[in-house]
């Protein structure tokens, strides 16, 4: 599951035009699981993925949240990172996703990190506001972060280089 979060929303046919245009060998759904389970997903389908969204209006940034549900389980960081540039670079908007810094795993603050997207840039990013009891929604930036470039192919499967 990937879970991204967006400074503003998009609507559920901007999401999955994105997913579609990105992740071409699958068919994306969206389901909120509120209602039923949309009509024509195929739960033995492996191509078949869906998606819901949660706007908090208590969090003063990053309020929108897409999670993706069925893509490989291998690589969900990694392939939050791709979507969420797509995502910011597609829609000018800012996004985040969390993060493990893998050069200090043992670092007190390391569950609080994030990789923020912005206008073309990376950032590592302190989510502790965020994810704190007052949810502010609050990031803050740390420094500009060299994350290494990531693909995928057609069906959301990671491409080693």
């Amino acid at each position: 599951m990937e879970d991204i979060f967006l400074d503003k929303s998009l609507d559920n046919g901007q999401i999955i035009n994105t997913m579609s245009e990105v992740f071409s060998g699958l068919t994306t759904f969206h389901w909120d699981f509120n209602d039923n389970e949309p009509e024509k997903i195929d739960f033995n389908n492996p191509n078949h993925i869906f998606f819901n969204t949660k706007l908090n209006f208590d969090v003063k940034e990053f309020s929108f949240n897409i999670s993706i549900y069925r893509t490989p389980n291998t690589h969900y960081e990694e392939r939050q990172f791709y979507l969420s540039k797509i995502f910011s670079d597609k829609y000018n908007i800012k996004t985040f996703a969390s993060f493990t810094k893998p050069d200090d795993p043992d670092d007190p603050d390391d569950p609080y990190y994030s990789i923020v997207f912005e206008k073309g840039k990376t950032y590592l990013a302190n989510d502790i506001e965020f994810y704190n009891s007052n949810k502010t929604g609050i990031i803050k930036i740390l420094e500009e972060y060299d994350l290494p470039s990531l693909q995928f192919d057609h069906k959301a499967r990671y491409i080693k280089k």
